[in-house]
């Protein structure tokens, strides 16, 4: 029999609101943090081992996913919006589709976007005028990371998913462990088999299916009404929803990391150097918007 709370739920439609929201954003943050920190030793890496044309490359192609990143980070908002309506009315029925069409439509998101970021990545590089000695290691890096796109959009959903039926801390163990993953294996591909910038991003790939397994798993296995059930069809009103509360956030996210690839142009003009320096600041910056985005996931929820 399907349940709708576990003990690593929290009912945000009960109690002190304040302690409801700090408990819930508290694991949001840490696991943040450990995401940003695993990008700086990242760069780290590959700076100190592949060169600053590799550093500036991973940053090049950082810039162009993350438009990619904020947009479905906004839509896996929008979702979570969707199912914790559903949550906060206690409907099971409601739960089921809600997570079952989200699921199944983030896969077919992640399959289609494999094939369209690979066909433009070449008129990416070129609106960003990234130079020539850049050039082969961004594109290589990109073709790598959208073969492996699709585990970063359902880790996205998935996770949006669990907090909206209360649960912030799963997604934060199984994002730690891939933030770990990810360093080890930047060690070994970029500092142990002088892979490069390929390695890098191999690494990346391998710590984002890492990540997104036991998520689904989760879903999966579980007892309680967000399980996923291929047997539920997919819901156009649940669909409907998403277009209307998803993509406005998403569209708006994305934006916001456009415009890094609006000035980005500007900075590569000034060449290589200058372009990992960009990437240093980036790195460094996105540490002092965690607490925010912590906040705002509880808020939402």
């Amino acid at each position: 029999m399907l349940r709708l709370y576990s003990d690593h739920t929290i009912n945000m439609t009960v109690g002190n609101a304040w302690k409801e929201i700090v408990l819930f954003a508290l694991p949001v943050l840490i696991g943040e943090l450990f995401q940003q920190s695993y990008s700086i030793f990242d760069s780290m890496i590959v700076g100190l081992y592949a060169g600053d044309a590799a550093l500036a490359a991973v940053g090049a192609a950082e810039t162009i996913t993350r438009v990619i990143i904020g947009f479905f980070t906004g839509v896996s908002i929008g979702c979570s919006v969707i199912v914790a309506m559903s949550f906060g009315k206690g409907d099971k029925n409601g739960i089921r589709s809600d997570v079952h069409t989200i699921v199944l439509l983030s896969i077919g998101v992640g399959i289609v976007l494999t094939g369209l970021g690979i066909a433009m990545i070449n008129g990416a590089l070129n609106l960003m005028k990234v130079p020539d000695d850049v050039r082969p290691f961004a594109s290589a890096y990109l073709v790598i990371y959208f073969l492996g796109i699709t585990a970063m959009v359902l880790y996205n959903t998935i996770s949006g998913i669990l907090r909206a039926v209360g649960d912030s801390r799963h997604p934060v163990y199984y994002l730690i462990f891939s933030s770990v993953l990810n360093i080890g294996l930047d060690l070994l591909f970029v500092a142990g088999f002088h892979w490069g910038v390929k390695g890098a991003a191999v690494a990346t790939v391998m710590s984002q299916i890492a990540c997104v397994i036991p998520c689904v798993l989760q879903i999966v296995r579980t007892n309680q009404a967000w399980k996923f059930d291929l047997s539920i069809p997919l819901d156009p009103v649940v669909i409907k929803k998403i277009l209307s509360v998803g993509l406005p956030i998403g569209l708006e996210k994305s934006l916001v990391s456009f415009s890094n690839v609006i000035v980005l142009s500007r900075i590569n003009a000034w060449g290589t150097n200058c372009l990992a320096g960009w990437v240093i600041y980036l790195k460094i910056s996105h540490v002092f918007t965690v607490a925010s985005q912590s906040i705002t996931a509880a808020e939402t929820t």
